[in-house]
């Protein structure tokens, strides 16, 4: 089958509704993903050239093959489910995959419903809600933000911080293993995050405002009031 023909079955699947179908479409686009890799490896060590690798990029230059978009409307029902921990857990390994080899994906995500889609796996109310998925969501978010400050800003207009720090809970009881992965995924969010974009020579993404530590730093204060101590004790960790 040719691989555009595949990334279209896989498409289907994703935007199908039915969770069934999502599911295995999520479990086709892994196996792509996971046939890319040698291919990957060797662009990236060699910069050799691999037709395949060539073509499945392509497709995600075209709005119809776009993997990233096709993932999010899998999350669309992928939310309303229960039991689907596992699926998610593959969807968003595979979503970091996808932003890291093609980049013009992040901008799908400085739009608000894109953004909420993926902030709403951190929500405790919803279903599919589980400490494992928000570990996979902290990480995911990282590869959406990375050099990309309109995306940045979306995430703030949406809540994200509050989201993101609530999950910290410093001062909770003894946590589960899953929990103390959740913070330690939190707090690696939180330096990347909390960088002056002043000083880390982000270009203006369309004209998007940079923001220095100081202002992200209130952005989190109504729900974590020692957020200055805190990003001093993260100061601390970064210059050991």
């Amino acid at each position: 089958m040719l691989l555009s023909s595949e990334l279209s079955e896989i498409t289907d699947k994703l935007c199908s509704g039915s969770f069934n179908e999502a599911a295995s479409g999520v479990a086709m686009l892994d196996t792509v993903l996971r046939s890319l890799v040698p291919a990957i490896k060797n662009s990236r060590t060699s910069g050799a050239h691999d037709a395949r690798l060539a073509e499945f990029l392509a497709c995600q230059d075209s709005f119809q093959l776009n993997m990233a978009s096709a993932l999010l409307s899998a999350y669309t029902t992928l939310l309303e489910s229960g039991n689907s921990t596992s699926t998610i857990l593959v969807a968003n390994r595979s979503l970091q995959g996808l932003l890291l080899i093609h980049s013009p994906s992040r901008n799908i995500f400085s739009r608000k419903c894109a953004m909420r889609t993926v902030l709403s796996f951190l929500e405790p109310s919803y279903p599919s809600y589980s400490t494992e998925v928000c570990v996979s969501v902290v990480s995911l978010l990282v590869h959406i933000l990375l050099k990309n400050t309109a995306n940045m800003r979306v995430f703030e207009a949406c809540g994200g911080p509050s989201l993101v720090i609530r999950h910290l809970q410093l001062d909770g009881p003894d946590p589960s293993t899953t929990e103390q992965t959740l913070r330690f995924k939190v707090v690696e969010f939180l330096i990347f995050y909390l960088g002056d974009e002043t000083e880390l020579g982000l270009a203006h993404h369309n004209r998007t405002p940079t923001l220095t530590t100081q202002q992200k730093a209130e952005l989190f204060r109504p729900d974590f009031p020692g957020i200055n101590e805190l990003i001093e004790s993260l100061n601390n960790l970064t210059s050991l």
